[in-house]
Parts: structure tokens; C-alpha cells; sequence
């Protein structure tokens, strides 16, 4: 949801939305069997429920007939059969739901580490170090319109930044306080959830999914340092 600040204003585009698609297919395609199963189930949810209309317009028009020429077998028959397309119908879309976000997931996580891997791969030298600092966390809040924003307050060098991350599912606010980070500063401040964020905190990803925020050590900038 945009903050007050960002009404009116023109949203950024990608600048190359055709590439961006195709690296997100090829990210989705060592999932494509999950996803052709996915798409087999959405057809058959389709199926199911335009059936379930089908057997209940059945039921009723047996159901109708004169005294004497309904025939209950088949009013139960086709009460039963729209129950069934009905409920599988539901169960097929709940399941293409919960398959579909855990592709989405798997796929973020993976492009997520791909960058990651590509960056630390660098040599550090690659990096400006006006724009790579190494910071303290002074404060930090939960973001209010966000339940994975947490609002930090940096202390790099003689600045204090505002620094917005998608780590409240990792750590707490309470966890925050005091920690040393590595931080890039020359970024533009752009808006999150409602908050402007002045940087970035540096994090890698564990095997197991975790996200541990980098400290200055590891990339030999003294906490405190100076990004710009």
C-alpha cells in the first residue's frame, strides 16, 4: 500500500521487463513439473466447478417433476455428484493455491541466493567505499503496514540513517538494537510500506533459509566507518 508521500508521484518501471520475465520463468522452470501439476489441478478445479451447477440443475429439474414421476435414485444421484464436483473442485484450488506459493517461494529464495552468490564472488576492491559502510543499529521499530518490516536507525560515521529491511521474520526489534552491520549508503531513498529508507543492510541467506545480517567484518570495513 503506497504512503502519503508517494501519491502523486510517477512509479518506477523496469527497464527491461522482458528480460526480467525471462529470468523469472527460468528460475520457475526447475519447478516445471510442480507447475504443470498445478495447471492440471486449476483445469480440473475449473471442471468441477462448472459441473457442480450442472448436476444441481439436474437434481432440480428431476426434483420437479409431477407426483409420481420423480424419481428420488436420481434426485439423490445427481445431489451427490454435484456434492463431489463441488468439493473436489475447492480441494483442487486450495491445492493449486499452497503449490503455487511455495514455487513462488522456492523460486525468490533461489534468485535471492544466486545474487548473493555473484556478489560475495566479487572482489571487494569492486566496491566503492564511499558507498559501503559499517554501521551501528541505534533503534529499531516493526513496521506498522508491513508484518516482515523492521525500521532501523543507523549510526554510520557522523550520520544517522533510516533503514527499512524485510527481517522481521528473522529478528526482532529488540534483536536489532546494538548490532553491527555493513550498510550501502549511496542508495536513493525510496518509500517502504508508508517508511523511506535512506540504505540497505547487507545480509546472506543460510542453506536452511535463514537470513543473517552481514557484519563490517566481514568485508574488512570498521564498524562506524564512513559510507560516503
Amino acid at each position: 500500500m503506497p504512503g502519503p508521500g508517494d501519491r502523486g508521484k510517477a512509479k518506477e518501471k523496469p527497464k527491461n521487463a522482458g528480460m526480467a520475465l525471462k529470468r523469472l520463468l527460468k528460475y520457475l522452470m526447475k519447478y516445471g513439473w510442480v507447475v504443470l501439476a498445478m495447471l492440471a489441478c486449476a483445469f480440473a478445479s475449473n471442471i468441477g466447478n462448472l459441473l457442480g451447477p450442472k448436476f444441481a440443475g439436474m437434481a432440480i429439474d428431476e426434483a420437479s417433476k409431477g407426483a409420481g414421476a420423480v424419481e428420488m435414485d436420481m434426485v439423490i444421484r445427481y445431489g451427490i455428484s454435484m456434492l463431489i464436483a463441488y468439493v473436489s473442485g475447492n480441494i483442487l484450488s486450495f491445492i493449486v493455491n499452497i503449490g503455487m506459493m511455495r514455487v513462488g517461494r522456492k523460486g525468490a529464495r533461489n534468485m535471492r541466493r544466486n545474487v548473493f552468490n555473484k556478489l560475495i564472488e566479487r572482489p571487494a576492491g569492486d566496491f566503492d567505499r564511499r558507498t559501503l559502510g559499517g554501521g551501528e543499529v541505534l533503534e529499531c521499530r516493526a513496521g506498522e503496514n508491513s508484518k516482515k518490516l523492521l525500521c532501523s536507525q543507523v549510526k554510520v560515521g557522523a550520520r544517522v540513517l533510516q533503514i527499512c529491511s524485510g527481517i522481521r521474520p528473522h529478528y526482532t526489534a529488540e534483536d536489532m538494537v546494538g548490532k553491527k552491520v555493513l550498510v550501502l549508503t549511496n542508495l536513493k531513498p525510496r518509500k517502504m510500506a508508508g517508511l523511506e529508507s535512506q540504505g540497505m543492510l547487507l545480509a546472506a541467506e543460510t542453506p536452511d533459509g535463514k537470513v543473517v545480517l552481514m557484519a563490517p567484518e566481514d568485508a574488512d570495513v570498521p564498524a562506524g566507518a564512513a559510507g560516503s
